[in-house]
């Protein structure tokens, strides 16, 4: 449930990119376990600074369900994640 501070670009396993916090130039924030599965598997082992090059399976990502134009049903993805900051949740 820590939030978290990452820079990443995701991509098709054709590896065309579909979502990256670089081209925007803003990082992003969320709570380590919003999203997809694959992610937090990810997250929760990755140190502050380190960048890792991460295959989800189609299982640990969206399944079944197409997201958007780019992501088909049963895709697996390629996500560079760049881990800036954790913050533990807040009591």
């Amino acid at each position: 449930t820590s939030m978290v501070k990452v820079h990443y670009e995701g991509k098709t396993i054709e590896g065309k990119v579909f979502d990256s916090s670089y081209k925007r130039g803003e990082h992003a924030e969320f709570r380590c376990n919003r999203g997809v599965k694959g992610w937090t598997e990810a997250l929760v082992h990755m140190p502050a600074g380190s960048v890792w090059e991460v295959y989800i399976p189609q299982d640990l990502a969206y399944g079944n369900r197409q997201q958007g134009d780019d992501i088909k049903p049963f895709s697996a993805l390629i996500f560079k994640i760049e881990l800036i900051e954790v913050n533990p949740k807040k009591k």
